[in-house]
């Protein structure tokens, strides 16, 4: 089912033109961030396929986030994800100058042997390439075989992370249980195992960028689930 839905949004078969709206929640959500002063927009995903809800999302990105965005932003965060891949390929190409000079930078990788079209790095050439005259950065998967070449490159990235204006990611896991499976990486399944042994799954909110997060949306400092990431 699933792939058959994405199959039929990818292909055109099926577009979308309204976006049902989670008024209440987005109220509840607006009040708990209060203090970064940014509009909040939820989409009314409840009982719906999980891939029409990423539609929705991704749909809402492209036609209120993006558009809202300032001119020439110097570096956007993208993250990995079916929702944001949906986001760039729904993006409208631009010939004006509105992204121009923009970086897009991926904001996590994945060794070679498993790149997808979900990745950030493939987004990031995506984005670039429908948005006239940005640019895309490449972000290199860090492991003890890394060469020199890409350590340079990591902190190169390092420094230009600070210039982020925005980042669209997703955060996934909240008020979820954990569940392991075949599709799941070796390091993630090791992370998992770690939070039940130590009996920590009912304080783990969520995963984001490598990072676990309690409901507070604190990172959960422990020594050696940070070793096994």
């Amino acid at each position: 089912m699933h792939a058959m839905v994405s199959t039929l949004f990818r292909s055109g078969g099926v577009q979308i033109t309204n976006v049902p709206r989670n008024e209440e929640l987005g109220k509840k959500v607006e009040n708990e961030f209060r203090n970064y002063n940014v509009p909040v927009i939820v989409a009314d995903t409840n009982n719906l396929e999980r891939v029409i809800g990423a539609e929705l999302v991704a749909f809402l990105a492209t036609t209120k986030a993006l558009p809202e965005l300032k001119y020439h932003p110097d570096v956007i965060g993208l993250g990995s994800s079916y929702t944001i891949a949906r986001m760039c390929e729904l993006s409208y190409p631009t010939s004006g100058h509105k992204f121009s000079g923009t970086h897009w930078l991926p904001l996590n990788s994945f060794p070679a042997e498993n790149t997808v079209l979900q990745a950030a790095n493939y987004i990031a050439l995506c984005m670039a390439n429908r948005h006239n005259k940005s640019i895309a950065l490449y972000l290199p998967f860090m492991n003890d075989n890394t060469s020199e070449t890409d350590l340079k490159i990591f902190d190169e990235i390092k420094e230009i992370v600070r210039g982020i204006d925005t980042a669209f990611i997703t955060v996934n896991g909240l008020g979820q249980k954990f569940s392991s499976s075949d599709g799941r990486s070796f390091r993630l399944k090791r992370v998992e195992e770690l939070i039940y042994q130590k009996q920590m799954e009912n304080d783990v909110a969520g995963e984001l960028l490598g990072l676990y997060l309690d409901r507070d949306g604190t990172v959960i400092d422990d020594e050696e689930i940070r070793q096994a990431m």
